[in-house]
């Protein structure tokens, strides 16, 4: 399977000059590749995670761990897009859209 590349990009309230919680305005490259029973995830280059299954409680963990607020690019990066809604629940008002 090639490579699904996906550009992020993170908005912030422009009443603060672009400065959220979590920074300024970004955008973060997601990359993803079949890898056997499941897919590599990568945040830009060097930031990556393996993602065997679509159970909500391991996306979590992975989403956390790869730091990008955006839940559907990667969601939709390891097919998994069904699950959105529970995923964005146990993230639960951390930031994650």
């Amino acid at each position: 399977m090639p490579q699904t590349r996906s550009i992020i990009e993170i908005k912030r309230d422009p009443k603060d000059g672009g400065q959220g919680e979590h920074g300024p305005i970004e955008e973060v490259s997601i990359i993803a590749r079949k890898d056997g029973d499941g897919f590599i995830v990568c945040a830009e280059e060097h930031n990556c995670v393996r993602i065997r299954s679509c159970e909500s409680s391991h996306l979590v963990k992975a989403i956390r761990l790869l730091n990008v607020h955006n839940v559907l690019y990667v969601l939709s990066a390891v097919k998994c897009v069904e699950l959105y809604r529970e995923v964005v629940e146990l993230l639960g008002g951390e930031g994650y859209v």
